[in-house]
Formats: structure tokens, C-alpha cells, sequence
């Protein structure tokens, strides 16, 4: 992995993927993973404006040691090495300092790959990106334990008809047919009631 005078982090994946993340919130990175994201995530509720991640990253700047722990919060890009976007993917990372537990957490806020680049295996490389990253990220050695790693995924049962089937239409892929994907690369259910708070001025919370 390297990681320039920018602070952004370069890893080479396999079949010539790269990955390019920055927690900064003026890095090229955050414009270039926000073009896929603003393509895959359009329910209202679960989307994030351009402002509302910079405002995140900034928080690098003066929140990285706060609460007793170290975190960071990175945005990544998966691209060819001619530069054509394949996904994204963006992540706060905290440690941990309990006894028995992990070194730190991942919570992945958002991932995505790009409709032309699916059936490539790129969500499991993703992941593998994101477990690196993260170390990186916390000033961890590189040896160190992967972190434990959560995501939300939307709930079809709490979805309405209508969200259900935008959502469906527009990303390809069945809610529930989502979970199955995601039980493929090692997830589990995690059952527990959970109110996602509004996401910006213009949202709602949601349950879904």
C-alpha cells in the first residue's frame, strides 16, 4: 500500500484494479466515488448530498482522536488501470481498546459496483480494500487482526411496495436476493430494533 503527500492511500488489487481512498474532504477522490454513489443509491432517505460527506471528512481534521479512540473516515474508488470507475465504497473506521475484541471496527456506511462491472468478484475485492485500508488508516501494523465489520442493509420487509420496487428497478437486483449476495461474502443478520437517523435537512429517519 502506499499513501502520498495528499494522504490518499493506493492499494493494486488483482486483475488489474486499482484502489485510490482519502479521508480529505477536498481530495478528487470524494468527486469521483460521489459520481457512482449519486448513480446508485436513489431512495430519498437513504442518500447523502456531496456537502453532507465533506462535512464527515472534516471531521478527520479535528475529531480523529476524540471519545478516547482513534477513527478516521475514508471514501475509496475501485477503478481500471485505464481509469474507468468500477465502484466505491465509504467507511468510518474506529479502534478498539477492550479486551477480547478486535482492534477496531469498520462501519461501511456505503458500497457500490458499477452496473457494467458486475459478475467480476468486485465486492469481494472491495471488501478485502476496505480491510486494508482501515489498519492504514488507524496508524495499526499492517499484521494487525482484521477489523470486525458492519453494514445496514435495507430491510425488505419494511420497505413499502413502492420503495421495494424502485429500488429494484433501478439497481438490477432484488432486495432479497441482496441479502443472499451478501450472505456469500460472509454476513450475518444482526436482529436488533434500529432507527437510521435523518441523513440530511431534506430526509426522514427510517426503520427500512
Amino acid at each position: 500500500m502506499k499513501q502520498n503527500a495528499a494522504q490518499d492511500y493506493e492499494l493494486n488489487l488483482t486483475d488489474g484494479v486499482r484502489v485510490t481512498a482519502s479521508g480529505d474532504p477536498a481530495s478528487p477522490v470524494l468527486k469521483r466515488f460521489f459520481e457512482g454513489y449519486d448513480r446508485a443509491f436513489v431512495l430519498p432517505d437513504e442518500r447523502e448530498d456531496l456537502s453532507g460527506f465533506e462535512t464527515c471528512l472534516a471531521l478527520n481534521r479535528t475529531h480523529r482522536l476524540a471519545h478516547g479512540r482513534t477513527q478516521c473516515e475514508l471514501v475509496a474508488v475501485l477503478e481500471t488501470e485505464g481509469g474507468d470507475l468500477l465502484g466505491g465504497a465509504n467507511f468510518l473506521a474506529t479502534t478498539i481498546k477492550r479486551a477480547g475484541a478486535p482492534p477496531a471496527s469498520v462501519a461501511l456506511n456505503y458500497i457500490y459496483v458499477e452496473t457494467a462491472a458486475r459478475g467480476r468478484g468486485l465486492l469481494r475485492q472491495a471488501l478485502s480494500a476496505v480491510r486494508r485500508l482501515a489498519p492504514a488508516a488507524l496508524d495499526m501494523a499492517s499484521d494487525a487482526p482484521p477489523p470486525a465489520l458492519f453494514i445496514e442493509q435495507n430491510d425488505p420487509l419494511r420497505l413499502t411496495p413502492d420503495e421495494y420496487a424502485e429500488d429494484t428497478r433501478h439497481s438490477g437486483l432484488d432486495q432479497v436476493d441482496r441479502l443472499a449476495i451478501w450472505a456469500r461474502v460472509g454476513a450475518r443478520v444482526v436482529d436488533f430494533p434500529y432507527v437510521q437517523p435523518a441523513l440530511s435537512a431534506a430526509s426522514r429517519p427510517t426503520t427500512a
